[in-house]
């Protein structure tokens, strides 16, 4: 690097992530509604931070809803993650929002297998 010589740094963004909640569907073993929000609120820098990464390198921001269904065990544990919708047209942070929904875990997870949609959105500040 030439002395002088100007680096631009970083593009500095921020998302907002939230549930919509009227939008939260679920079926199967009963289970506690707002213990699903209260894993969102407590995941929310992870989620925020797939949708971030990806504003960074955008060249124009982005937002929308992205929807998926789940199942919660009866250990609380999360399996069969599979994406309902993208409304956000951004492949990396479906996939990295998925990834972060697969690692949720709920204490005490319900009776029996309760199956969820979830619905995100994602906006930028």
């Amino acid at each position: 690097k030439e002395p002088g010589t100007q680096v631009q740094a970083p593009r500095q963004v921020r998302g907002r992530v939230t549930l919509v909640e009227n939008e939260t569907v679920q079926t199967g073993a009963p289970f506690d509604g707002g213990m699903m929000s209260r894993i969102v609120r407590s995941r929310n820098s992870a989620l925020r931070a797939c949708y971030e990464r990806e504003l960074r390198t955008a060249s124009a921001p982005f937002e929308g809803r992205i929807v998926l269904g789940l199942t919660v065990t009866p250990a609380g544990s999360v399996i069969g993650v599979h994406l309902v919708s993208n409304g956000t047209g951004n492949t990396n942070t479906a996939m990295c929002t998925q990834r972060v929904v697969q690692g949720f875990r709920f204490n005490p997870g319900p009776e029996g297998e309760a199956h969820f949609t979830l619905t995100l959105e994602f906006h930028p500040e």
